[in-house]
C-alpha cells in the first residue's frame, strides 16, 4: 500500500514550481511545501516522536497549517486537530485524553495550551531553527494501520470521543474520491471547512495528491457567505464543497451570479 504523503511527495517531484498553497497574498510551491514540512517532520523526529504518537494542531486556517499537518504524517505520527475557537475545557479534555505529546501552535496562543502536553511549540520562533534541519524527505517505516489522524466527535449526546483514522483508511477514501471526482492539476479548491471536522480532509489531502491548488480561506472565513462568494471569484475556484444548507444560501447570494469558474459543486 502508498501513503497519502508520498503521492504529495512525487507531486513536489514532478512539479516542484507549481502552486501548492494559496493563503491570502503568500503561496508555497509543491517544492516549497514538502521542504518545509520536511523540515519541520525532523524536528518532530528529533523531539522523540514515533509512529502513533499524537501531536496536536492549534493554529488557524494559514499557509503554517499546511506545513504542520504534512510535516506530522511524514514523522509518522497522527495529527489531532485543535479549533482555537474551542473551549478551553474541551481543548484540555482531547489533549490529555488523546495522549498528545506535542502540541503546535504559535507564539501569540501558545499561552491557551500550555500545560496540556509535554511541549508546546510555537511554529512562528522556529524559522531559524528549522534551517538546520534537512530537506529531505524522511524515511519512517509505517504500517497501514498506524494513525494518520484523531478527530474529536462534537459530544452533543455525551463525552466527545476520539476516531482514531489509520493510513489505510485515509488511503481508501482519498482514492475513492479521486475515481469518483476527479481533480486536475489546473484545478483550485477552496479549503473552508475547519480542520476538526472530517469532511475538510478531502479539501486538504485531494487537491495536493493531485498537483491541483489548495487555496486557504479565511478563519472563520466559511462562516460568511459574501466572503466564499467573492474568494470563488478572485481566485478561480473550480472545485467547491458545500453542505446543502450553506449551498442554498449560497446560490441565492448576488455575487454567485459571478461565479463562473466553477466546473463542481
Amino acid at each position: 500500500m502508498n501513503f497519502v504523503h508520498h503521492v504529495i511527495e512525487e507531486q513536489a517531484a514532478q512539479n516542484p514550481n507549481s502552486t501548492a498553497v494559496i493563503f491570502r497574498e503568500q503561496r508555497l510551491s509543491y517544492a516549497e511545501l514538502n521542504q518545509r514540512a520536511n523540515r519541520l517532520a525532523y524536528y518532530l523526529l528529533n523531539r522523540g516522536i514515533t509512529p502513533d504518537s499524537l501531536v496536536g494542531i492549534y493554529l488557524d486556517r494559514s499557509l503554517e497549517t499546511a506545513i504542520a499537518i504534512l510535516a506530522v504524517i511524514k514523522a509518522g505520527a497522527a495529527y489531532l486537530p485543535l479549533d482555537p475557537t474551542y473551549p478551553a475545557e474541551r481543548i484540555g479534555y482531547m489533549v490529555q485524553h488523546g495522549g498528545a505529546q506535542i502540541i503546535l501552535a504559535r507564539s501569540d496562543n501558545t499561552a491557551s495550551v500550555a500545560g496540556y502536553a509535554r511541549d508546546v511549540v510555537a511554529l512562528d520562533k522556529l524559522e531559524g531553527t528549522l534551517g538546520e534541519f534537512r530537506s529531505n524527505n524522511p524515511e519512517v517505516k509505517l504500517h497501514p494501520e498506524n494513525l494518520v489522524y484523531v478527530i474529536y466527535t462534537s459530544g452533543s449526546t455525551g463525552t466527545p470521543k476520539g476516531a482514531m483514522i489509520p493510513h489505510r483508511a485515509l488511503w481508501n477514501h482519498m482514492g475513492w474520491m479521486m475515481r469518483e471526482f476527479p481533480l486536475q492539476p489546473h484545478d483550485r479548491v477552496l479549503h473552508k471547512t475547519p480542520f476538526s471536522f472530517d469532511a475538510a480532509v478531502w479539501e486538504f489531502f485531494a487537491p495536493l495528491m493531485s498537483g491541483a491548488t489548495l487555496v486557504m480561506a479565511e478563519p472563520r472565513g466559511h462562516r460568511d457567505i459574501g466572503y466564499l462568494a467573492r474568494t470563488v471569484v478572485d481566485q478561480q475556484i473550480t472545485v467547491l464543497q458545500m453542505t446543502p444548507s450553506l449551498l442554498s444560501l449560497m446560490v441565492e447570494h448576488p455575487e454567485f451570479e459571478r461565479c463562473a469558474s466553477l466546473r463542481r459543486l
